[in-house]
C-alpha cells in the first residue's frame, strides 16, 4: 500500500494498493510517473546444503505448494521439525532425517504456530503460537509437545507474549523472549521446562535466543530499526551483554544457527549468500548462494556438522509497475 503524508496538517491517506503485492517496495517517482515493484507468487521450501562440500548443488528436502519454515535437526539427528501451513493453518509438524514419514504433530489452530526447538534428549519440541484473545488483541504463548504422545500443553513462563523458545543443552532450561512482540522483540527470559518464574538474562530486547555449545554465552537477535546484528548475554554469570564485533548485519532476526566455533547465517547485503563468521579470528567465509528468491526464518545444522537446512523461496516472481500521470 503506497500512502501519503501531507507535511502542512499531518494527515495520511491511501494512494494505491497493488495487488497481490504484501512485500511491494522501491518506489520511485520521476516526472510524474510511479514506477513500483510488485511481487508475487512463491512458497517456502526446505533445502539441504552440504557444508562438507560446498560446490555440491543443494537438495529440496521437503516440500509442498504452501509454506514450511523453521526447520530443525533433533539432537540425535533421527527426525525433523519444522512448522507449515501445509494442511491448513500453521502448525508443527515431524519427519524423519531424510525428510521422509512425514506428520502432524499439533494441532492448535491459532493464527500462527511455528520457532520449534528440541531437548537435549530429542523427545519433547517447544514452540510458539499465536491466538486472538476474546478482546481482539493478539497473543503468543510458548507450548511443549512430546513426539509420542502428541499432546500440546502450554508452557508457564510468568511472562506476557512469550514467544521464540530455545532449549538450553543440559535440558534444565527454556530461553524465551517476553514482554513485547512488536519490531524491536522483547527481553530474553528462562524457565524450567515445568515452568514457574521467569530469569530475565537481558536488559536489551532481540529475538531468536541460542545458547552456545558450551553453555556459556547467550546470542540473540537485536533490530536497530535498519539492521539484524548478533549479541550476546554472559550466562555464569548473567548481567553482561555486548554485540558480536565484526559481525556482519544478518539477513533476518531468524536466519542463523550457532555451531562450535562460529555461527553460519545469510547476509544482509546478499539474501541469497550463505556465510560462516569464526569467533576466534573474527572473519568471515563464504559458503555457497542459495537459488530462489532467498532463505527466510529459521536454519538448523545437522548434528555432525555436514549438512544445513534452510528455507527457500521457490517459485518467485516480481514486476516492475508504471503509473503515469502520478501527482
Amino acid at each position: 500500500m503506497l500512502r501519503e503524508l501531507d507535511v502542512a496538517n499531518r494527515s495520511v491517506r491511501d494512494r494505491m494498493v497493488g495487488p497481490n503485492s504484501p512485500f511491494s517496495e522501491n518506489f520511485t517517482t520521476r516526472a510524474g510517473r510511479l514506477a513500483y515493484v510488485v511481487n508475487s507468487g512463491g512458497h517456502h521450501n526446505v533445502w539441504r546444503g552440504d557444508l562438507r562440500h560446498p560446490n555440491t548443488r543443494p537438495e529440496k528436502w521437503i516440500s509442498t505448494t504452501r509454506d514450511q519454515f523453521c526447520p530443525q535437526y533433533s539432537p540425535d539427528g533421527k527426525h525433523l521439525a519444522f512448522a507449515s501451513n501445509r494442511g491448513g493453518p500453521p502448525e508443527i509438524w515431524l519427519s524423519n532425517a531424510d525428510g521422509q514419514g512425514i506428520m502432524q504433530l499439533t494441532n492448535l489452530r491459532g493464527l500462527a504456530t511455528g520457532s520449534p526447538t528440541w531437548s537435549p534428549d530429542s523427545r519433547k519440541i517447544a514452540f510458539d503460537s499465536r491466538t486472538k484473545t476474546p478482546d481482539g488483541q493478539i497473543r503468543s504463548d510458548v507450548f511443549i509437545v512430546d513426539i509420542d504422545e502428541r499432546a500440546a500443553r502450554k508452557l508457564d513462563t510468568g511472562t506476557p507474549g512469550a514467544f521464540n523458545p530455545s532449549w538450553s543443552h543440559d535440558g534444565k532450561w527454556i530461553y524465551f523472549v517476553g514482554g513485547s512482540d512488536d519490531a524491536m522483540g522483547g527481553r530474553i527470559y528462562r524457565v524450567p521446562p515445568e515452568g514457574g518464574k521467569p530469569e530475565v538474562l537481558t536488559t536489551a530486547r532481540g529475538y531468536w535466543p541460542q545458547e552456545s555449545p558450551d553453555g556459556q554465552t547467550l546470542y540473540f537477535t537485536a533490530n536497530s530499526g535498519t539492521s539484524f546484528t548478533l549479541h550476546k548475554a554472559s550466562l555464569q554469570p548473567t548481567g553482561t551483554e555486548s554485540p558480536v564485533n565484526d559481525m556482519p548485519a544478518l539477513s533476518f532476526v531468524a536466519n542463523w544457527e550457532i555451531v562450535p566455533g562460529g555461527v553460519y547465517f545469510f547476509l544482509m547485503e546478499d539474501l541469497l549468500a550463505l556465510n560462516y563468521f569464526d569467533f576466534s579470528t573474527r572473519k568471515v567465509r563464504s559458503i555457497f548462494k542459495v537459488s530462489g528468491g532467498g532463505s527466510f526464518l529459521g536454519g538448523s545444522v545437522s548434528p555432525d556438522g555436514r549438512y544445513i537446512l534452510y528455507p527457500e523461496l521457490d517459485d518467485y516472481q516480481s514486476d516492475i509497475m508504471l503509473v503515469e500521470n502520478f501527482r
